[in-house]
């Protein structure tokens, strides 16, 4: 959902600008597997398909090319700099690098479509905090 809203977000406020990518990977994903049906329910109700989303696991070939890294939780960044420590001055939460706070976004995995409605709102508040930071 994150890199949906992303990309919606600068195809919204910044449309020329095309010299940023937004690449979704998990650190425990099931490399093909589709977006759950809630997460493609609530894009959806928002204009964003998320139908032809699958699921990719980082690698460490994308971690080398990426110029900053924003992760949902906290624990997320820890073992994400654990197992890619020369990655750990570009790895921030997106609470943290939206407002400098320390608030996870909870993972709505399982849930309900109001709990991954309730997650896309706040990944929305945080990239309209984060987002002008990076263009």
């Amino acid at each position: 959902m994150a890199e949906a809203l992303a990309k919606s977000w600068v195809a919204l406020n910044a449309p020329l600008r095309n010299d940023i990518e937004f690449t979704s990977a998990g650190i425990a994903a099931f490399p093909g597997s589709p977006a759950s049906s809630q997460a493609i329910q609530v894009m959806k109700d928002g204009g964003l398909d998320l139908t032809s989303h699958r699921a990719t696991l980082l690698s460490g070939d994308l971690v080398e090319s990426c110029d900053l890294m924003i992760t949902m939780t906290s624990g997320h960044k820890h073992v994400l700099i654990e197992a890619y420590p020369e990655a750990a001055g570009k790895v921030f939460t997106l609470a943290e690098f939206a407002d400098n706070s320390r608030n996870d976004i909870s993972d709505p995995f399982a849930q309900s479509v109001d709990v991954y409605r309730k997650c896309a709102l706040e990944i929305e508040r945080l990239l309209d905090k984060a987002l002008p930071k990076i263009l």
